[in-house]
């Protein structure tokens, strides 16, 4: 039996950040089963996009994108923490708006250096 250890941060009841595809739908049960459903009828990928596996920067478009790219450059994921009302306040707002906790902290960072920048 392996022992987990969990932090100090760690809230069972929100243990989680909801879930959503590229669209901003999100992901439950009933959506998973609905695209289960659909890959087992497949896919037409007559119309799929071919990656030549000779160019270098096509190659670096798969995978998982980066949730936010600016005119500088790739964003970085940055290690924030909090304390635990602080952090369920959060998953509330995020789970309301249908979006990942990091937009939020995004948002307000940004909201935040607009009212207070020098």
């Amino acid at each position: 039996m392996t022992e987990t250890t969990v932090g100090p941060d760690y809230d069972p009841d929100h243990d989680h950040e909801t879930l959503t595809d590229t669209e901003g739908q999100p992901i439950t049960p009933d959506y998973l089963q609905q695209l289960s459903e659909e890959a087992d009828t497949g896919y037409d990928l007559t119309h799929a996009r071919q990656l030549d596996p000779n160019d270098l920067a096509a190659m670096r478009t798969r995978g998982r994108p980066t949730p936010h790219t600016t005119t500088a450059g790739q964003s970085r994921a940055v290690s924030v923490r909090m304390n635990p009302e602080l952090l369920r306040e959060l998953h509330t707002a995020a789970a309301d708006r249908h979006v990942p906790i990091s937009t939020l902290i995004r948002e307000a960072t940004a909201q935040w250096l607009h009212h207070h920048a020098r």
